[in-house]
């Protein structure tokens, strides 16, 4: 295909005109872009400057795209400031005169200096109540207060630590006191699943989980829709008659690589050894008037294949979503006001390994926000950092003492560790690693928790894995720190084109059941230079472990809250009931970033939507309930 019939196939036929294509073209050239790429900076332009709206195509329109990507590109240029080899001796200097005094990192005989800082259960089974496409579990319009952002003053008079958006803005904020009615944390997983060993990927075990997600998908769709056993078939066997057919989306090309352009042509629909022998059939999507698909997307379609070559399909059967969760009226009355903050790493900027702007978090959280639960991702020791990877030496000095930490993990207990400890006791903090991790052992995704004896982190600090999900009171959360939102490429068709990226993609989390529903996986290079060489270096992608993809899989219920963070710009939104939220990164390459507060009112049962057939049992209704403040630091 052409680059213009790519075009067409990414952003719909209405874009179809030799001025619209020739713009797009022009900026492809300009910044080296592919076809892909495009259109994610295009709806991240539209969710950005016109708050997600749809926005009609026009020259204008793009050259103000053009403006957009040059913007983010003049942010990013600082990161090639950094210096491409570091052989001086860091030295951090502990002042003990305050107790939140910043130790200081400092370099020696360097032609450009630079300052680097850095510092000293309750358990519950939930409920669930069933949902299904057909009933009322959907997304609230777009012109309620529920899901409308609003935003505060421009950057340029915005003060530090500022809400830029709120959502459900007309509800109280929470403030505390004291902690004299403290949250009750939840774990709802078990963590010795998550101990299992890395790069010891079998071939056979990897094609049974895959094998197996199909053939549960089958039997969830047949139980839920009453249908029989016989209208299911192989869609790649010749026939004339109608069938239904349950398979994962792959591309048709078995040499597929990330880079690789997917349109509606170039898609498959590849079957369980069970439904269809393992074997790949080819899509004629031509009968359907609107779908999103996407590699590793699991679905139901009906349809058939009258040449033995390619399956037609002439529909696509949604598939049933999870239940919400539910409580009953003791238990929702047990419960108390809730406020919990979440943030997302990396804490440095690119060019130094300053901690100052996590240490000025820690004291307003301390002194301002006084939230009972922090919830915070990592990469603390970011491994992807330029002065990290290129390897820098360290000493510590700390009442009176210098230390060299020998391993990256001891520099997150001597720098990173004295911070969190500054935390007040009476705030819960709950730890997420990330793949960028240089200090947990476990860098394949679902990824164990940190260690939290090997860190010193103190007794007010929860390690929790990669993904998990959890409880504070009855508000049921989950938890994912790998960025679906900019791996997932869907191939869209009809008034998804258009759509909210965020949105579409969260909503295919939900449906999938997964908190990373993608695959393969996604892989990602940059290139620097070492000793005058420019060369391609590579860093943490997806790292999908597929034996253990089972554990990245919900459980019983879809979550209140999903949290799932991410490169893209910030969001709060409201998908199929689900409060989704992404708190942005907390320094975004060398400017600070944002991070989102959550406030919770305690459950008024008399105001929650109540299960049918159970008297005492309450949907949770935490997307009506809860106010969500993105602030910028």
């Amino acid at each position: 295909m052409t680059t213009s019939d790519n075009l067409v196939a990414k952003f719909g036929p209405s874009v179809n005109e030799p001025a619209l294509i020739a713009a797009l073209e022009q900026i492809m050239k300009i910044f080296s872009m592919s076809v892909d790429e495009l259109h994610i900076n295009w709806e991240s332009y539209v969710f950005s400057k016109h708050d997600g709206a749809k926005v009609q195509y026009t020259v204008d329109k793009f050259n103000a795209l053009q403006s957009y990507i040059q913007e983010k590109l003049e942010k990013k240029k600082d990161k090639s400031n950094v210096p491409s080899t570091i052989k001086t001796r860091k030295i951090v200097n502990f002042d003990n005169g305050s107790p939140f005094s910043t130790p200081l990192l400092k370099k020696k005989k360097l032609d450009t200096p630079r300052k680097l800082v850095s510092p000293s259960s309750h358990k519950t089974t939930p409920h669930s109540a069933e949902q299904s496409p057909s009933t009322n579990f959907t997304t609230p319009s777009a012109n309620t207060t529920i899901s409308t952002p609003v935003k505060t003053d421009s950057p340029s008079t915005r003060a530090p630590f500022q809400v830029i958006e709120s959502i459900n803005s007309s509800l109280p904020d929470v403030f505390f006191d004291d902690f004299t009615n403290p949250v009750k944390i939840g774990a709802n997983f078990d963590p010795k699943k998550y101990t299992f060993r890395t790069m010891r990927q079998k071939l056979l075990e990897a094609a049974d989980v895959l094998d197996e997600h199909i053939d549960s998908f089958a039997q969830i769709v047949q139980s839920h829709y009453n249908i029989p056993e016989a209208d299911f078939g192989n869609p790649s066997i010749q026939s004339q008659n109608q069938i239904i057919a349950v398979g994962r989306i792959v591309p048709d090309n078995p040499q597929y690589k990330e880079t690789d352009i997917l349109n509606e042509l170039s898609l498959a629909l590849e079957t369980s050894r069970l439904g269809g022998i393992g074997k790949r059939v080819s899509l004629d999507l031509s009968q359907l008037e609107n779908y999103a698909l996407f590699p590793g997307q699991i679905v139901c379609m009906k349809g058939k294949n009258p040449s033995g070559e390619v399956f037609k399909v002439d529909e696509i059967v949604e598939l049933p979503y999870l239940g919400a969760p539910v409580s009953s009226r003791d238990e929702l009355e047990e419960s108390s006001d809730l406020k919990f903050m979440i943030v997302n790493g990396p804490y440095t900027s690119l060019n130094d390994l300053d901690y100052s702007n996590l240490e000025e978090l820690v004291r307003k959280i301390n002194s301002d926000y006084k939230p009972h639960v922090v919830v915070m991702f990592g990469p603390f020791v970011d491994i992807t950092h330029p002065l990290i990877s290129q390897g820098i030496d360290i000493e510590v000095e700390n009442e009176g003492k210098t230390i060299k930490p020998k391993t990256l993990t001891e520099v997150f207990k001597y720098v990173v560790t004295p911070i969190l400890k500054k935390i007040n006791q009476a705030t819960q903090v709950i730890l997420i690693p990330s793949l960028k991790d240089a200090t947990t052992k476990h860098a394949a995704y679902p990824q164990d928790s940190f260690d939290k004896k090997s860190l010193g982190l103190g007794k007010n600090i929860k390690c929790f894995p990669n993904p998990s999900m959890f409880q504070l009171n009855e508000v049921n959360i989950g938890v994912s720190n790998n960025d679906i939102f900019k791996d997932l490429k869907d191939v869209m068709k009809g008034p998804l084109i258009t759509s909210n990226r965020f949105e579409r993609v969260s909503e295919h989390v939900i449906q999938q059941r997964r908190f990373y529903p993608s695959f393969p996986g996604s892989s990602r290079e940059r290139k620097t230079k070492i000793n005058g060489e420019e060369v391609i270096e590579t860093l943490p992608g997806s790292n999908l472990d597929v034996p253990y993809l089972g554990l990245a899989e919900f459980t019983e219920i879809v979550p209140d809250i999903l949290i799932i963070p991410s490169e893209l710009r910030f969001f709060a939104k409201v998908v199929k009931n689900v409060l989704v939220i992404n708190p942005g990164a907390f320094m975004q390459f060398n400017n600070k970033g944002t991070i989102a507060n959550v406030s919770l009112k305690k459950a008024d049962c008399d105001q929650l939507t109540r299960v049918e057939g159970a008297e005492d049992m309450f949907i949770h209704d935490i997307w009506k309930r809860a106010r969500v403040d993105i602030i910028k630091i």
